[in-house]
């Protein structure tokens, strides 16, 4: 069984696995395109929207339902 067909754990096995999920999924949308976003698994799209996310919060701030999203380009926030 390969890190990426094991469960999530407390162990840092699952970090592991979210990264390996992540990195594919970026692979695939990368080479094909809008081809390669069709073709993701389910654990690899939660994968790279859970890095995504992670990210989003390091640099604007939590992201909560309900609240206001930080934009950090002044041009794009709509009145």
């Amino acid at each position: 069984m390969t890190d990426l067909e094991t469960p999530i754990a407390q162990d840092g096995t699952g970090l592991r696995r979210i990264v390996a999920l992540a990195s594919r999924a970026k692979t695939k949308v990368k080479q094909r395109g809008k081809r390669g976003v069709l073709d993701l698994t389910e654990d690899e799209s939660f994968a790279l929207a859970y890095v995504a996310d992670v990210f989003l919060a390091d640099y604007t701030g939590p992201l909560t339902r309900g609240e206001p999203d930080l934009n950090l380009i002044p041009e794009l926030e709509t009145p």
